[in-house]
């Protein structure tokens, strides 16, 4: 599966403002806060990046999974010539 070929997802641009103890305090455009564990954070997220966050259901997630399988598959079955 190629980047092209992944779903868009769309989600709301938030930025990691600052780290306070074992959370990052995470801003929204609208001036909304958000605390969130620095453990749910991207790997080498920084004060000042610009993350992007999402929402979905269960169904949403099992939905994707599946797709992205089926494609896996095909393509170990189905390699290009």
């Amino acid at each position: 599966m190629t980047p092209d070929e992944l779903p868009k997802k769309e989600g709301w641009k938030i930025k990691l403002d600052r780290f306070e103890d074992h959370h990052a305090v995470i801003t929204t455009d609208d001036g909304q806060k958000l605390l969130v564990t620095k453990e749910r954070l991207p790997r080498g997220a920084k004060e000042g990046d610009e993350l992007w966050l999402h929402i979905e259901t269960n169904a949403m997630r099992d939905e994707e999974r599946k797709k992205m399988a089926q494609a896996l598959l095909d393509e170990i079955l189905n390699p290009a010539s």
